[in-house]
């Protein structure tokens, strides 16, 4: 197996027990697991803006606004199963491209930061998010 074709390779479990919908909180769980880097600041950004107004109502409409935005993605994409799988397989086609894609914004990212660039640029960013008044 060559270094390229390595890093490519694609490890799938095979599961072979029917849980049915006990299996459900399972997957919710190992979901949860993999998306807290990616949802929790969202989600902290939103307690945080709702624990500082003190207004309860706003809090609210903010979570369900936030865990309708989650989840309808979900349900979209259960009703339109063909439509998605004709996705897939315009995604596995091109996949290594999407994953050079992907490690360049990577590592310009990373450059950014160890330059201090970053830090700038988000910096530069929060004076103008201080003035920004939220809809909500």
């Amino acid at each position: 197996m060559t270094g390229s074709r390595r890093a490519q390779r694609t490890i799938r479990p095979r599961f072979r027990a029917r849980l049915g919908l006990a299996g459900a909180p399972l997957l919710g769980l190992a979901l949860g697991i993999g998306w807290t880097p990616c949802i929790g600041p969202t989600l902290a950004a939103i307690l945080s803006v709702s624990w500082n107004l003190g207004d309860p109502i706003r809090a609210g409409v903010l979570g369900v606004s936030y865990s309708l935005g989650l989840g309808i993605p979900f349900v979209l994409l259960a009703l339109g199963l063909g439509w998605a799988a004709r996705s897939m397989t315009f995604l596995r086609r091109h996949i290594r491209g999407i994953n050079i894609a992907g490690g360049v914004v990577l590592v310009l990212l990373g450059l950014l930061m160890v330059t201090g660039l970053w830090t700038r640029l988000m910096s530069s960013l929060q004076g103008v998010m201080a003035n920004v008044q939220l809809p909500l």
